[in-house]
């Protein structure tokens, strides 16, 4: 089972690699993942919600690239995002991220994030800071939540994220971002 899950997984990824734009074809991938993930053994579960997770993100982030062109609605971009971050949190839930739970949290807050599901994307990027040893996704995990707390209203909690981020991270990329976002939140 879990060789031809393997075989199968890998055809899919090449094939979504493959699809570019073509919106059609990676609906069809992910329906087919979703229901393989479904029919599979608890051990061979983790690679395909590993690869579920992927192709939504995938997906939202060519109707992304795409949307100059073809005019997706924000709302279905933000749907793909919504179900990638759901996928990463069911990994979570059904312990099969377990070595990979620190990228789990990461990609199901951030995933959630962009899908607008703000609370929930909060519970995530506090995971992942709580057990995350990775200093160098820190300050975007820290800039992503203090965008999260920004877009639920949370004014304070907001400018302490950006705050930190520039005391502790300030000579990162990151450090640059909050000057605009304290600006946006002030006004």
């Amino acid at each position: 089972e879990w060789l031809a899950t393997g075989q199968c997984i890998r055809s899919l990824t090449t094939l979504s690699a493959a699809a570019g734009a073509d919106y059609d074809l990676f609906r069809r991938e992910i329906e087919l993942v979703t229901r393989l993930c479904g029919a599979l053994s608890l051990s061979s579960k983790r690679q395909c919600y590993w690869t579920l997770g992927d192709l939504h993100r995938r997906f939202a982030s060519v109707m992304e690239q795409d949307n100059l062109i073809v005019r997706t609605s924000p709302e279905t971009i933000w749907d793909s995002y919504l179900k990638a971050g759901q996928v990463y949190v069911e990994l979570i839930r059904k312990d099969l991220a377990s070595e990979r739970l620190v990228d789990a949290c990461f990609l199901a807050a951030d995933s959630l994030r962009m899908g607008h599901d703000f609370p929930t994307a909060e519970i995530y990027y506090q995971k992942f800071l709580n057990f995350t040893n990775d200093v160098s996704r820190i300050p975007q995990a820290r800039l992503d939540l203090g965008m999260v707390y920004q877009s639920l209203g949370r004014a304070r909690d907001a400018l302490r994220e950006f705050n930190r981020l520039d005391r502790e991270y300030s000579n990162t990329l990151q450090a640059y971002e909050p000057v605009y976002q304290i600006g946006v939140t002030h006004e």
